[in-house]
């Protein structure tokens, strides 16, 4: 990997970098509770008075992760910079939508428990959250527990969707096609004279373009195929201009071929 490819996939270690960070400004909290300390009246006076802590926490969450999401998308743009030899350069836009979902589950307990902190002393946090772990029969130290593994189980889910989607770009050069896949980190390399059919799939349901778009399918050769659809390298270039690029080098052809408008 040379040092352009790097550059152009920084952004995935800058991810990672918060992860890190995230994990050590919401560490999982370990100490032992004594419940016996807290009369239950006591414990019900206390989650009456903040039963509506949650909700507001659950906001804080959601803005983080709006905050998140588009800060990742400005900063997947700005890293990934068009290639000098492209034509055309085609980026996994979905990538900031996955890390924040990712990070956002990973870290969403540790978020609450520090925005409901913020909105009571640790006592109270202790008695409301008391009322939850004996209302489902968890030990002193179950919540905990829970928040270890959560966090455990949902932030190796987000790496292994970092690394799985690493290799996702593509460029359109003067002679080839390069190509990334999924959970891989070399790319595939295509001379434009490989290129043997492009059929072009327009969308059948018009009304719903934001969710349904149209798709290419480019065929090699040597029978491997580039579907825009399922690859997920699309990006911000348009299509239809890299297909009559592609089919005006490779002097093939697009083929259209109507789908059957589902009812």
């Amino acid at each position: 990997m040379n040092l352009q490819d790097i550059l152009q996939h920084s952004h995935h270690l800058l991810v990672l970098l918060v992860l890190f960070i995230l994990a050590k400004i919401f560490p999982t909290n370990k100490k032992e509770k004594d419940y016996k300390k807290y009369e239950l009246e006591d414990i019900e006076k206390t989650y009456k008075k903040y039963q509506w802590s949650p909700s507001i926490a659950i906001l804080i969450v959601l803005f983080v992760g709006v905050v998140l999401y588009y800060s990742l998308r400005n900063i997947n743009i700005l890293l990934q910079t068009k290639p000098k030899d492209a034509i055309f350069y085609l980026r996994f836009e979905t990538m900031p939508l996955i890390v924040t979902i990712g990070v956002i589950f990973t870290f969403s307990i540790s978020i609450m428990e520090k925005s409901m902190l913020s909105m009571m002393s640790k006592e109270d946090y202790e008695k409301f959250n008391t009322k939850y772990e004996l209302e489902y029969g968890l030990s002193s130290n179950g919540a905990e527990v829970f928040a270890k593994y959560w966090k455990l189980f949902f932030g190796c889910i987000t790496v292994f969707l970092i690394f799985y989607f690493w290799n996702i770009d593509g460029k359109i050069t003067k002679d080839s096609i390069e190509l990334g896949d999924y959970g891989t980190t070399v790319k595939k390399k295509y001379s434009l004279n490989q290129v043997k059919k492009i059929q072009f799939y327009p969308n059948p349901n018009p009304d719903i373009a934001i969710l349904v778009e149209d798709e290419y399918k480019v065929i090699f050769n040597n029978s491997e195929e580039w579907d825009t659809g399922s690859s997920g390298i699309r990006g911000t270039e348009n299509l239809s201009e890299v297909m009559k690029y592609i089919s005006d080098k490779s002097k093939i052809r697009i083929d259209t071929l109507i789908v059957q408008k589902s009812k």
